[in-house]
């Protein structure tokens, strides 16, 4: 019984990890902000928001964006202001 709790313990330990590890982060100040395209770039990431709002976003403001690779592109999943503990969630949630 506890080898099989154990084990139990060890794969949820491991599944958490892979899915951290699968979003990405970058921080840093918005180069560019294409509101036509849907996309923003972070430093030298370039970035497809889809449906994350972005109108509280301007080019120069430090924030921290969480995405994922998605065949090829990267997907915005969030972004924030840095120093700010305000999140910025996708239209229709």
């Amino acid at each position: 019984m506890r080898k099989g709790f154990v084990l139990a313990l060890a794969m949820a330990f491991v599944l958490v990890f892979a899915f951290q590890a699968l979003a990405k982060t970058v921080e840093g100040k918005v180069t560019a902000i294409d509101k036509d395209a849907k996309t923003i770039t972070v430093e030298d990431v370039n970035l497809y928001a889809g449906n994350v709002d972005l109108s509280e976003i301007a080019v120069g403001d430090t924030v921290e964006a969480t995405y994922k690779v998605e065949g090829g592109k990267n997907i915005l999943e969030s972004i924030t202001k840095s120093g700010e503990e305000e999140f910025i969630p996708m239209e229709g949630c």
